[in-house]
C-alpha cells in the first residue's frame, strides 16, 4: 500500500465545489517533481499505469522508465549508455536476467548492483554488429566462461565479454525466436526480458509478489549446488512448487502448456514505442510449461497428477504438436503423402 503524507491537514471545511472540481488531484498531477518522485519507488507496471490515467502524467512516466533503464544500463556502457537502445533494436536483441528484473521491481527489492547483463539475440540477428560494439567499448571476449548445460539445447552459439569486474553475456537462439531461449530459464521470475522501450514478464502474478517457482532447469541447478538467475537475491522467495497458493492456479498452473503469441497471462509493457517489445510475443510460436505435475492441492490438476500406482499419466503433447497431428490425420485421411526434407 502506497500512503502520500502532504502534511499537516488543516481543520478549515473544504468547500464542496473544491471536491467536485477535483483541485487537489489536478494540483498533484500537474507537480512533475513530486509525481516523479512517487513513480521512482513504484514498481514499472506501476509506473505504466499511473501514466495512463492523465495526460500530464504520460511525460513523467516516460521519463522514469527512461531514467531507470539508463540507470540500469549505464554501469556497463559508462561513455556510451546512450547507443544501447538502437544497437539492440537494430540487432533484435533483448535484455534478460537480474537487469531485466530490476527494471520490473521497485528499487527496494534488489537493491545490489548488477554484475553482469545477459543479452539474447535472434538467430539471423545481429549477432556480428553487437559483439562488434562490445569491443568497441573495450570488452574482451572469455573462452573459458561457459553456459549453463541444460541451457545448450535452445541456445546455437554463447559468448561472453568481460570488462574488469562487469560481465556480458551473448546468447544466440537456435531458431528466429527469441523466447525459446526464455522460457528455458531456471525460475519464472527470471523469465522477463526487455528492450530499451518495453518489458515482458511471463508469470506477473507470481514475480510481482517477490516469488519464484524453479522450473525443471532450475531444480537440476540447485541439485548441483549452483545459483542461477534470480535464486541469490535475498528478497525473493525461491520455491520449488507452487503449493504456497491457497486457490486453484488457473492460468499459473505448472502443468498448463502455454503459448506465447496467444497467451493472456504474460504482461507485455511499452513506454517507448521505437523500441516496442510486442514484436517478439506476437510473432512468437513458443510453447512451454513449468511441470509435469501440480503440487497444489487446491488445484484441479492435483488430483489427477498421478494414478493409482504413483506414476504420472501420460504427458500431453504442447498446442502446436497437437495441431501437427490432427492434420497429419487428415492428409492421411485423404491420402495426402507427407514430404520428409
Amino acid at each position: 500500500m502506497l500512503i502520500l503524507d502532504f502534511g499537516a491537514v488543516s481543520s478549515a471545511p473544504v468547500s464542496p465545489a473544491v471536491h467536485r472540481s477535483g483541485y487537489a488531484a489536478k494540483r498533484f498531477t500537474r507537480n512533475a517533481d513530486l509525481c516523479r518522485s512517487v513513480m521512482e519507488i513504484c514498481a514499472l507496471p506501476e509506473v505504466i499505469a499511473l501514466g495512463h490515467t492523465c495526460r500530464d502524467l504520460r511525460p513523467v512516466a516516460l521519463c522514469v522508465a527512461q531514467i531507470r533503464f539508463e540507470s540500469q544500463t549505464r554501469r556497463f556502457f559508462p561513455a556510451r549508455a546512450s547507443e544501447l537502445p538502437t544497437v539492440l533494436y537494430r540487432c533484435k536483441a533483448v535484455i534478460t536476467g537480474s537487469v531485466a528484473l530490476r527494471m520490473l521491481y521497485e528499487p527496494k527489492v534488489i537493491t545490489s548492483a548488477p554484475r553482469d547483463l545477459n543479452i539474447v539475440v535472434a538467430s539471423g540477428g545481429g549477432l556480428k554488429k553487437l559483439t562488434e560494439w562490445l569491443i568497441d567499448n573495450d570488452y574482451q571476449l572469455d573462452k573459458d566462461f561457459l553456459v549453463e548445460d541444460s541451457m545448450s539445447p535452445c541456445i546455437k552459439s554463447f559468448w561472453a565479454y568481460i570488462l574488469g569486474n562487469r560481465i556480458i553475456t551473448v546468447s544466440e537462439s537456435i531458431h528466429s525466436d527469441i523466447l525459446d531461449v526464455v522460457v528455458n530459464s531456471p525460475s519464472t521470475a527470471d523469465m522477463t526480458f526487455m528492450t530499451a522501450g518495453g518489458l515482458v514478464t511471463l508469470y506477473p502474478d507470481i514475480t510481482l509478489s517477490h516469488r519464484t517457482v524453479l522450473t525443471n532447469i532450475g531444480k537440476r541447478v540447485v541439485q548441483n549446488e549452483e545459483s542461477m538467475g534470480c535464486m541469490s537475491c535475498p528478497n525473493i522467495i525461491v520455491g520449488e512448487t507452487n503449493d504456497f497458493l491457497h486457490h486453484p492456479c488457473g492460468d499459473l498452473c505448472p502443468t498448463a502448456w502455454r503459448h506465447a503469441g496467444t497467451d493472456n497471462a504474460l504482461l507485455c509493457m511499452d513506454w517507448d514505442m521505437r523500441y516496442s517489445i510486442q514484436q517478439f510475443v506476437k510473432r512468437s510460436n513458443a510453447d512451454w510449461r513449468i511441470n509435469s505435475v501440480c503440487h497444489n492441492p487446491h488445484c484441479g490438476n492435483f488430483s489427477r497428477a498421478f494414478d493409482t500406482s504413483g506414476e504420472a499419466f501420460t504427458v500431453r503433447p504442447p498446442p502446436s504438436l497437437s495441431y501437427d497431428v490432427m492434420m497429419r490425420k487428415e492428409k492421411i485421411k485423404c491420402h495426402v503423402p507427407v514430404l520428409l526434407s
